[in-house]
This record gives C-alpha cells, sequence and structure tokens, in this order.
C-alpha cells in the first residue's frame, strides 16, 4: 500500500510538472506573437513616416530649393541602401510638348544631379524663371504592393 501511494505522488508530480511545462511554453508563444505583432506595427509606422517626407510634397508648387532638397535626400536613401531604392524620373513641360529630360527608371543609382535638372528645365525658354514652379507626382503605382513604401517619384516642372 506503501508503494502504491507513493507511485501515486510521483505520477501527481509529474502531471502537474508537464501542466507547469505546457503553460510556460503557451505564454512563451503569446510573448511572441505579441512583440511581432508589436513590431509590425513599428515597421508600419516607419513606413508611414518615410512616404510622408514625399506625400507632403505632391502636387504642390515646389521652389528649385525644395526639389533640390527631395533630390538630395533620395540621392542620399539611395547610396546607402541597397535592398531597397526610390526610382527618380525627370520630365519637362516648359517648350514645345514634352520633353522628356531623363527617365532612370531603371537606374536609381544614376549619377544625374539636381543641377542638371533645374538648369536644362530652365534653359531654352522665354518664360520668367523666377517663378517657376516644380511639382512631383507620386501615383498608386509607385508605391511597393508589398511593403507600401514609396518606390518612384516623378520631378515635374511647371
Amino acid at each position: 500500500m506503501e508503494n502504491a501511494s507513493k507511485a501515486l505522488l510521483m505520477a501527481a508530480g509529474i502531471l502537474i510538472g508537464l501542466i507547469i511545462a505546457a503553460l510556460f511554453s503557451y505564454e512563451m508563444m503569446v510573448v511572441a506573437e505579441t512583440g511581432k505583432v508589436h513590431q509590425e506595427k513599428i515597421d508600419h509606422e516607419n513606413i508611414l513616416e518615410f512616404n510622408a517626407q514625399f506625400e507632403k510634397y505632391a502636387g504642390k508648387a515646389l521652389t528649385a530649393q525644395e526639389i533640390a532638397t527631395i533630390f538630395n535626400y533620395i540621392t542620399e536613401w539611395n547610396k546607402n541602401n541597397e535592398t531597397f531604392t526610390i526610382q527618380m524620373e525627370f520630365v519637362n513641360y516648359v517648350g514645345n510638348g514634352l520633353d522628356i529630360l531623363r527617365d532612370i527608371y531603371n537606374n536609381p543609382r544614376s549619377t544625374y544631379t539636381v543641377e542638371e535638372f533645374l538648369n536644362t528645365s530652365w534653359s531654352g525658354t522665354s518664360l520668367d524663371n523666377n517663378n517657376r514652379n516644380y511639382t512631383i507626382k507620386i501615383s498608386q503605382s509607385d508605391y511597393n504592393k508589398e511593403e507600401g513604401r514609396i518606390q518612384k517619384i516623378t520631378f515635374t516642372t511647371k
């Protein structure tokens, strides 16, 4: 009888140990899932913050200085990020019809400078260059479908 009661106590101890181990592993899964959700939220907020740097300028009349600031930021970003680059397209509506200055859609690491864009957009025109406005365009297709980050910006003279 004494052996039977010791066997029951050992079985109860093992059962309690298994229950504690199961609760511990469940708690670890919950903590890991919470961390994953939190990280996804942080990543999403970072993408929204990244996009907001450009979206605030989209469709508005910009000065050459604002265009230079945006252009330089994108150029620096592309130099420092191997996995994700922002493509830039330059379009000039000054003169006879549509004159595409440079499309570097396939080469986001181009050495094309903002000075070249600004100088080319001002040359050969009788318009008052002091009042020249620029815009940037970001369409729905210019966002990366997987993560939602802007991947292409079009600089345009107006």
